[in-house]
């Protein structure tokens, strides 16, 4: 469900009631997988984005106030009406799945998904942290070397426990293991500016990410007021 997004700026208007709030920074980092998640699950959200440093609020301001009342003082945290709050990405993560029923059927499923999710962890930080030094060759290099290995190893592992459906999609449909190893491999893309080419994302590596990519829910929200990319054009 699509709603309008919410900076906190003092401003408590709210055009239409929602169910969870995502809050992070104006950026992807380690949130646009949650609203990948929430979009694709369908569930009812907005963001609710902390201003920039340079905003009317620095950080010796309201996201200071703000960042003492979160679990472990991080972000990205999810609100959820008539709920506490909740904070660590793979909890986030794992949570909006279930809320939109993008976890598999069974158990040992469920587990292999979660071996996608978190073979795709360690990927994520390196790369987060060339995101925070892009001047770092030495942060680079340590990315794209992170990259190629995990590369090889997910395309084994696509081959060794994919189902026989030929979705391209690891259990016939996409389940949210799906959307996070989509993520990861998106933001290596945006951060190293290496061209998407099958010849970069190879065989079944290639067929998953295609398959995430073309998903109609995940083009409606590359391209609805929700997503990142639209908000700081």
């Amino acid at each position: 469900v699509i709603q309008p997004v919410d900076s906190i700026n003092g401003d408590d208007t709210v055009i239409q009631p929602v169910d969870f709030e995502i809050l992070y920074f104006k950026s992807k980092g380690r949130a646009e997988v949650l609203r990948l998640l929430a979009s694709v699950g369908q569930l009812n959200w907005k963001n609710k984005l902390i201003p920039d440093d340079t905003g009317p609020w620095s950080p010796a301001g309201k996201w200071s106030d703000l960042k003492t009342s979160l679990p472990y003082h991080q972000v990205p945290a999810l609100y959820e009406k008539g709920k506490h709050v909740l904070t660590q990405t793979l909890a986030i993560a794992r949570y909006l799945a279930f809320k939109g029923n993008l976890l598999p059927e069974t158990i040992d499923k469920q587990t292999r998904c979660d071996e996608f999710v978190h073979g795709a962890v360690d990927l994520r930080s390196i790369l987060m942290k060339y995101e925070r030094n892009p001047a770092s060759t030495e942060d680079e290099m340590d990315a794209r070397a992170m990259l190629s290995n995990y590369m090889a190893n997910l395309n084994r592992a696509i081959q060794k426990h994919r189902d026989e459906s030929q979705t391209g999609y690891l259990f016939s449909k996409i389940h949210y293991c799906d959307i996070y190893v989509y993520d990861v491999l998106s933001l290596a893309k945006d951060l190293l500016h290496t061209d998407y080419t099958p010849l970069f994302y190879t065989g079944l590596v290639d067929n998953l990410y295609q398959a995430v990519d073309n998903h109609p829910l995940v083009k409606a929200y590359h391209q609805s007021e929700l997503s990142i990319n639209q908000i700081i054009k």
